[in-house]
């Protein structure tokens, strides 16, 4: 990673941490996706962990938020690979 990006990824940390989204008293569902929750990351209603890899494209969720492309989209770049 870049420093750029790994600025990024820092500050969207901070950002996160500012504004947790509510969580269901499970844990298991939140409020709002793409945003922080109890569980890490609020993807389709539930709260994934940041570690996982809900699209199963390699790329951890967490760094497909900071990144900005889609945690449940293996394609983001729509190149077919």
């Amino acid at each position: 990673m870049t420093d750029r990006v790994l600025k990024r990824c820092l500050w969207t940390c901070i950002a996160g941490l500012a504004a947790i989204a509510s969580c269901g008293s499970d844990g298991g569902t939140c409020v709002k996706d793409l945003e922080p929750c109890e569980g890490g990351v609020c993807l389709s209603g539930r709260c994934e962990p940041l570690e996982g890899d809900a699209d199963f494209d390699g790329l951890l969720n967490g760094d497909e938020v900071a990144l900005g492309t889609d945690p449940l989209n293996w394609d983001t770049d729509g190149d077919q690979r």
